[in-house]
C-alpha cells in the first residue's frame, strides 16, 4: 500500500477516535438531569439531558447543556448549530412511543422527537430530530422560529400554541358609534400543528380556543372578519375588547375602524 495512503488512513483513524473520546468525555464528565427511553417495533433508544453540574435550582433541574441519544451502547451527542451553545430539556407530554418526550411517528422507521431550548423570560424555543430506528442514527436535526406553550400530540401531529417574545399592547377610550368604550388590547396567539413535513397555522384550533369566539357565527366568519387567515407562521396580530358598562354592550375588533358587538 502507498505509504502516504497509509498517513492518510492513520490520520483518519486518529480523528475519529478522537471525536469519539471527545464525545465519551463530555458524556462521562456531566450528569443526568432526565431522560426518555423510546421504543418503536421493539428497538429502543434513551435519550438523556446531561448537565455540566449536579445540583441547580429547582427550575434549572430539567434543564442540560448537552442532549444524548443512546442506542445499543453507543452515544451520539446531539447538535442543533455549529456551536451547540444552548441549554436545553424534553418537550413533554404523553404519546404512542416515548415515556416522558412528544414524539411522532413519521414513517415505518423514523421517529421526530421535540425538544425545548431555554429562553428565558421567554417561553422556550421548538427544536426536533428524526432518528431512524431501521439504520439506528440521527438523521437529522431542526431548530425551529417558534416559542411554544401548551404542546401536545394529537392524531400523530404536534400542535402547540405559538407565541411572540414582546408584543405592545395598549388600553383606553374608543369612541364607537358615538358612545365611549373602554378597550384593552391582547395579543392573538395561533395555535400551530407539525406533521413531521410542515408547519401549518391551525385556524380551526384557534378559533375553538379563542375568547373572543362568541362574537361569531361559526370558523368562516371568525376568519373573515379577523382576516387570520393572511398572516404568515409566527406572524402575531392583536386584537381589542371595548365595553360599555351603561350600554352592557362588549365589542372586538382586529382592525380599530371595525367593531363587532354583542
Amino acid at each position: 500500500m502507498n505509504t502516504f495512503i497509509k498517513i492518510l488512513i492513520f490520520i483518519g483513524i486518529v480523528v475519529l477516535m478522537s471525536c469519539a473520546n471527545a464525545q465519551d468525555f463530555n458524556y462521562d464528565k456531566t450528569y443526568t438531569h432526565d431522560n426518555t427511553f423510546c421504543r418503536v417495533d421493539g428497538k429502543r433508544i434513551e435519550i438523556e439531558v446531561k448537565s455540566l453540574y449536579q445540583y441547580t435550582a429547582l427550575d434549572e433541574a430539567e434543564y442540560g447543556e448537552d442532549l444524548f441519544v443512546i442506542a445499543d451502547g453507543n452515544k451520539t451527542q446531539l447538535k442543533f448549530n455549529s456551536d451547540n451553545i444552548g441549554r436545553y430539556r424534553l418537550l413533554k407530554g404523553t404519546n404512542d412511543y416515548c415515556t416522558k418526550a412528544l414524539s411522532i411517528r413519521l414513517n415505518e422507521s423514523e421517529l421526530a422527537l421535540f425538544f425545548l431550548r431555554d429562553n428565558r423570560p421567554f417561553n422556550d424555543q421548538l427544536l426536533y430530530m428524526v432518528y431512524d430506528f431501521k439504520k439506528n442514527i440521527v438523521l437529522r436535526t431542526s431548530e425551529t422560529i417558534f416559542l411554544t406553550e401548551k404542546a401536545q400530540v394529537k392524531n400523530n401531529r404536534l400542535h402547540f400554541l405559538s407565541k411572540p417574545e414582546v408584543i405592545e399592547k395598549d388600553s383606553g377610550i374608543v369612541q364607537i358609534e358615538g358612545k365611549p368604550y373602554y378597550f384593552s388590547e391582547k395579543a392573538f396567539l395561533p395555535w400551530v400543528n407539525f406533521n413531521g413535513v410542515d408547519f401549518i397555522l391551525d385556524l380551526e384550533r384557534s378559533f375553538e380556543d379563542f375568547e373572543g369566539k362568541k362574537f361569531f357565527k361559526d370558523l368562516n366568519s371568525f376568519v373573515q372578519f379577523s382576516t387570520l387567515n393572511q398572516l404568515k407562521l409566527n406572524q402575531f396580530t392583536t386584537y381589542k375588547i371595548a365595553v360599555n358598562h351603561e350600554l352592557k354592550r362588549t365589542c372586538i375588533s382586529f382592525d380599530e375602524n371595525v367593531w363587532k358587538c354583542n
